[in-house]
């Protein structure tokens, strides 16, 4: 696997899209601050290919690499296996628990190879040839896990080792030769079998075969012979059978012909039906007739709305005359009442007048005692101007009481005369308008009926129009009921002649059931006719057709007899050469000496086949004895377990030379029989001790050594197919060198990646930095991460 293109965003300390271009290069370094987010590059990568994070210790923990803040994050990974490119993209969305990783695809080649997680993780570990753990240890060797290969356990060093060197294919190739050696062996027992089988045949079966095919032959040829006549009796017997058939059936239809027993009723309802509504037509067009002739005498009257409005003229005129000699009566009657009043009124204004007088005259004679009622006490007197102390004691003389109690009397006697008056004089104007109005409206009617005929002329008009539109009204309802029975009469006639067309297309169908036979033409006139014309045809056809049925079913029986005459010879033939009789003979016999034949090649080729299948046998018991020497061979215990054991001896011998190196001769690699790693100190001796009592930086420079002789030492034993390590990603662990072993890693670092494979190197190093000259500066700000390419 070779990084080209990584794309992230959201990712742990990249939250804004950040892009790393690693196409062409070979060696580069991860370089920047402690915490900057460099290791989280290498996170991504794995995290797109596995969908998992190494360093947080549960590969389903995922929701960690979300941005604080964000949503979701999402990471496109670019690369190549074999020169062949491919695009994982994964997408990680926040959740209320954590996290969902179901968003992801796999592409090449503008294909879809996956798309779901599950399906990426499973395609890219088929790609790959390494699980998440494997990819983990020999791969991409996060912050802190360089020892794992060199701490694991022997099995789960053999099964990586297994992995990278596509040891499967031998165990494939040990399994194919076991299933060629099973084969081999199941083709000699068949062809053992098949010895056995044909060990009966011999020249003497071989003649019999021939003979038997020279009298089938015969047989073949006598049948032939006679064919062309059992032919000729069989299509006899066949014609003259249709025949009979055909005659059966042509009776069959004319017993089928019997008249109705209801076409004579129905005819006569039909008839009946059509002579009703000839009487309909003609009492509707009288009533018609009639009709016409009322309108035209009702039209010829005046209009009875003007009769009838000058009628009311009259009669309003006869009302307002009447009205107004009432109303002249009664204005007389008020002018009467209102002289009377007006003599009245007179009266009692004098009667006032004359004791307004006598008050007057008795007030003069008595001013003192008429002073004395207009006194106020305190104020001055009219007379001697003195203040009034007291007012005297009345003492009325009895002459002035007397003139006021008849002024007052008369008073209101005139008050009374007066609205009497008034009433008289209303009723008076009222009247006299009254008869105006009503003269007024006479004169009106009067002049409106200047030219209008008398009334009594008027009601003998009105009756005679009266007259007229009644019998124009009984006219219409004759010729309403005069359509009405002509529209049930036609009503009767469809319904009768619908009767008759359905009973016309049962005659037609049962006429044209026996149209072959040359029936006489029906009458379309006359059900009846047409029925009883069919009917007797029928009945004279039948007799013909009966005898001629019977001659025809003789001959076909005696063509059939001659026929099974000439079959029952063939028959007997064929039994005494034991050929199945069949309905067809000739078939059975050439199926006979098919077969008969088929056995004298079956014989011949037995014959020359037997020495062939004995050479045959010979052969493939020998390469089931090789294949099954090769399977033996190739079993886990056998090649495999070597070709492990010579990895694990190449990998120690190149990771030594390594470890010499970097450890400046101090240290070589061994391994006991059980394949645990082993160290020898060869300043101490040659002390022989476990690579785990290693200190941290030396386990670390052992580490290194396995990573880097890991890629180089197995591609030599690998079989094709197998796992590729075209990179390795070292993640720190080179704080605890000192600066000349850090000059040696730098140098063994380059001269892998000199050799076409990616390394890729993660450290806080700048001595180690320097000496990539391909270096991915990461920097970090408050909002995110960043990363910059930098070619020195």
């Amino acid at each position: 696997m070779r990084p080209i293109r990584l794309e992230l965003e959201g990712f742990t300390a990249y939250r804004e899209l950040t892009l790393c271009d690693f196409e062409g290069v070979d060696l580069f370094v991860l370089t920047g601050p402690t915490g900057s987010g460099k290791s989280s590059l290498i996170d991504a990568l794995t995290f797109a290919l596995y969908g998992s994070v190494s360093r947080y210790g549960n590969p389903n923990l995922v929701h960690p690499v979300i941005s604080q803040g964000k949503l979701e994050t999402k990471v496109r990974f670019d690369f190549s296996v074999e020169g062949r490119r491919y695009t994982a993209v994964r997408v990680v969305r926040r959740t209320r628990g954590g996290a969902t990783t179901r968003e992801a695809r796999l592409e090449s080649d503008g294909r879809t190879l996956a798309g779901n997680a599950d399906e990426v993780t499973a395609r890219v570990r088929e790609i790959l040839g390494l699980d998440f753990t494997q990819f983990t240890t020999c791969v991409v060797l996060p912050q802190g896990e360089f020892a794992r290969f060199l701490h694991d356990k022997p099995a789960d060093r053999q099964d990586l080792l297994t992995k990278l060197l596509g040891v499967g294919v031998y165990e494939s190739m040990g399994n194919l030769a076991r299933v060629r050696e099973a084969e081999a062996s199941q083709k000699a027992a068949l062809h053992r079998e098949e010895l056995e089988r044909i060990a009966d045949v011999s020249e003497e079966s071989k003649k019999a075969a021939k003979a038997r095919v020279s009298e089938l032959e015969v047989l073949k040829k006598k049948i032939e012979s006679e064919e062309p006549a059992l032919e000729a009796l069989g299509r006899r017997a066949q014609e003259f059978r249709r025949e009979a058939e055909k005659l059966e059936e042509e009776k069959r239809l004319l017993e089928g012909i019997p008249m109705p027993s209801d076409a004579a009723r129905l005819s006569e309802k039909v008839t009946a039906a059509r002579e009703g509504l000839v009487r309909a037509r003609s009492a509707r067009a009288e009533a018609e007739n009639a009709l016409a002739a009322a309108e035209e005498a009702a039209s010829r009257l005046a209009d009875a709305s003007m009769l009838s409005e000058q009628k009311r003229g009259h009669q309003e005129l006869e009302d307002r005359r009447r009205r107004l000699s009432e109303a002249e009566r009664e204005s007389e009657n008020a002018r009467q009442a209102l002289e009377r009043s007006e003599k009245e009124r007179l009266a009692a204004a004098l009667q006032e007048q004359k004791a307004r007088e006598l008050l007057e005259e008795s007030r003069r004679e008595l001013a003192a005692h008429d002073l004395r009622g207009h006194l106020v006490q305190g104020e001055a007197c009219p007379v001697c101007l003195q203040a009034v102390e007291a007012i005297p004691k009345e003492i009325l003389p009895p002459g002035l009481a007397s003139a006021e109690k008849a002024l007052s009397k008369a008073s209101k006697e005139k008050a009374r005369v007066d609205g009497t008056w008034q009433e008289a004089s209303k009723r008076a104007a009222l009247a006299a308008e009254r008869t105006r109005t009503i003269a007024r409206d006479i004169e009106i009617l009067e002049k409106k009926l200047a030219k209008a005929p008398p009334l009594a002329e008027i009601d003998s008009r009105l009756r005679s129009i009266a007259a007229a539109e009644s019998s124009r009204d009984q006219a219409r309802e004759k010729a309403r009921l005069a359509r009405e029975a002509e529209r049930r009469a036609e009503a009767e006639v469809e319904r009768r002649s619908s009767e008759e067309r359905s009973a016309f297309r049962l005659f037609d169908e049962a006429r044209d059931r026996v149209a072959p036979l040359g029936p006489p033409p029906s009458d379309r006139e006359s059900l009846l006719s047409a029925w009883s014309d069919l009917a007797e045809w029928a009945r004279q056809e039948l007799p013909r057709r009966t005898t001629a049925s019977g001659k025809a079913s003789e001959a076909a029986k005696a063509a059939e007899s001659e026929r099974e005459r000439k079959l029952a010879a063939i028959a007997a033939r064929c039994r005494e050469l034991q050929v199945p009789v069949a309905a067809r003979p000739r078939d059975a016999v050439v199926t006979a000496l098919a077969r008969t034949e088929q056995e004298v090649e079956r014989i011949e080729s037995a014959l020359a086949l037997t020495s062939s299948l004995r050479d045959s046998v010979k052969k493939e018991a020998e390469e089931a004895s090789v294949a099954g020497a090769l399977g033996q061979h190739l079993k886990s215990t056998g090649f495999e377990r070597w070709l492990l054991e010579e990895a694990f001896r190449r990998l120690v011998t190149g990771a030594t030379a390594i470890l010499n190196e970097l450890s400046s001769g101090q240290y070589s690699f061994e391994y006991d029989e059980r394949l645990n790693f082993e160290v020898i100190d060869h300043r101490n001796a040659d002390e022989r001790r476990s690579a785990r009592t290693l200190s941290g930086g030396e386990t670390f420079l052992a580490s290194l050594a396995l990573a880097l002789t890991l890629a180089e030492q197995t591609v030599e034993l690998a079989a094709e197919g197998s796992a590729r390590l075209e990179s390795l990603f070292l993640d720190e662990g080179f704080g605890t060198l000192d600066d000349e072993t850090l000059d040696v890693v730098a140098s063994a670092i380059a001269e892998l990646g000199a050799r076409g494979r990616v390394v890729g190197v993660v450290t806080h190093q700048p001595n180690l930095a320097a000496t990539i000259s391909v270096q991915y500066r990461v920097s970090k700000n408050p909002v995110t991460a960043t990363v910059t390419k930098v070619v020195l």
